[in-house]
């Protein structure tokens, strides 16, 4: 029985173990259990583009190991092991970073060269001898964490030079490549035997460009004109051959020759209207043909200087509209707004207001005065408050104040009896109101100017009116 219990025990503890043994973690499980792997993942990333891994070589390689090992204890599910690991890996990558700082200072004169060179695309261009020299720069480097100061400085100089080299070389064959190609086609058109100056000018030109580089490295926009200006003659040398060549296909002769370059420039200056005098000397052609193209860029630059003259001042003119059209639209915008908000103030007992062409009419027939009066009576007050309101919203205008009677009575009366009433509105305006009395004038028309019947109640009530009319214009 004993024998059976213990046989069962241990078949357990083999399950359990092979269990606790098979449950490993995948890399991204490992990671998210533990945060200190992937924080010191993302440290040694960092740390490689800021470039700790050339800088401090056996201090990041330290760090990296201790990464390895982290990770390694992460998957197979040991926790303890794997934040152990990542710790150390911390702790040696933070050293790695004070021992890069160092190295960069002492370094510094080399890695300006170095970055140079990779500007210049030595990377691209000369890979595997860029490989060589940054690790020899690693070499260094290592001297610097291992404290050997004065071994390193002492190697700083070949480094500076071969970085240097590697950059000139670098710019030289990204100026170079065109032209070069340039001139291979032009060689293998014949351009050598057919066109033997020409070609030589091309060369000669990307000689220049190179000594440019030679001389000042920093000057490739100068060296990169004199390596386009070779790669115009290689191709130019190229199509002197090919002419040539068509010409022996064809057996022309040296006068055939003549004869088609003389109807090359002949047909070149048909649109100036003249032909070519071919019966005098070449010298005396020429010259005529010069003095020819040069009158007629002389009448093109006329009617381009008079096309741009006009155009200048047709925007002149359009800018000058648009602005003052913006300006009017916006007065107009603000007139509006004034009078929306005068309009506002009148209820229809009191007055209608209209807006005419930019000056307001504020025809009053709220007014009341008694019978055959021009006193204003106190009721008006508030009326004449709010056209005083109504005055100030367009400071700078002229003000008319208009008395108008309805046909009861003599006509005389009323035209006298309206004008005493417009003047006793003007004087509350200035003396009351305090508008400028050079702003405001009186006129009575007594009933000369009726706006409704005068046979109806309502007519004559309408027709008894004050209008005050704010002229803007």
């Amino acid at each position: 029985m004993m024998r059976t219990f213990a046989s069962i025990f241990l078949v357990v503890a083999l399950a359990v173990a092979g269990c606790a043994t098979g449950s490993k973690l995948t890399r991204d499980e490992a990671m998210e259990r533990h945060p200190g792997l992937a924080a010191l993942e993302k440290s040694l990333s960092d740390a490689a583009a800021e470039g700790v891994s050339d800088l401090a070589p056996d201090g990041f390689r330290e760090a990296r190991k201790a990464a390895d090992a982290a990770l390694k204890a992460g998957l197979a599910g040991k926790g303890e092991e794997a934040d152990h690991a990542a710790g150390r890996g911390q702790a040696a990558l933070k050293k790695a970073r004070d021992d890069a700082e160092h190295a960069r200072d002492i370094l510094r004169d080399v890695l300006a060269p170095r970055e140079d060179a990779r500007k210049a695309g030595a990377g691209e261009l000369y890979g595997a001898e860029m490989s060589d020299l940054d690790g020899s720069l690693r070499d260094v480097a290592r001297l610097v964490e291992q404290g050997r100061m004065e071994e390193a400085k002492a190697r700083r100089a070949p480094l500076i030079d071969a970085y240097r080299g590697l950059e000139l070389a670098a710019l030289k064959k990204a100026t170079d490549q065109q032209a070069l190609v340039a001139i291979a086609r032009a060689e293998a058109g014949g351009a050598d035997k057919l066109a033997p100056k020409t070609l030589a000018q091309a060369r000669e030109e990307l000689d220049v460009a190179r000594s440019i580089l030679d001389a000042n490295r920093k000057d490739t926009k100068l060296a990169a004109e004199h390596a386009h200006h070779a790669i115009q003659l290689a191709d130019r040398a190229a199509h002197v051959a090919e002419r040539i060549k068509d010409f022996n296909r064809l057996d022309y002769t040296d006068e055939d020759v003549v004869l088609w370059h003389q109807g090359q420039l002949a047909q070149v200056t048909a649109p100036l209207g003249t032909e070519p005098m071919f019966d005098v000397p070449d010298r005396e052609v020429l010259t005529e043909l010069t003095d020819q193209v040069a009158a007629a860029a002389k009448r093109v630059a006329d009617l381009e200087a008079q096309v741009a003259s006009m155009k200048t001042g047709f925007e002149a003119e359009l800018s000058a509209e648009s602005a003052q059209r913006v300006l009017m639209e916006r007065k107009e915008r603000e007139v509006r707004e004034r009078f929306d908000r005068v309009q506002a103030l009148f209820t229809p007992e009191e007055a209608n207001v209209y807006l005419q062409r930019g000056n307001v009419l504020i025809a009053a027939q709220g007014f009341w005065f008694p019978p055959g009066q021009s006193e204003i009576e106190a009721v008006n007050f508030g009326l004449l408050n709010k056209i005083v309101h109504a005055i100030g919203e367009f400071p700078g205008s002229h003000v008319q104040v208009m008395g108008h009677t309805d046909a009861t009575g003599d006509d005389e009366l009323n035209r006298t009896l309206s004008r005493l009433r417009a003047d006793k509105v003007a004087r509350f305006l200035v003396d009351v109101g305090h508008v400028e009395p050079q702003r405001v004038m009186a006129e009575g028309y007594g009933e000369d100017r009726p706006v409704a019947s005068n046979d109806t109640v309502e007519g004559r009530a309408a027709n008894r009116r004050v209008e005050i009319l704010i002229v803007n214009e």
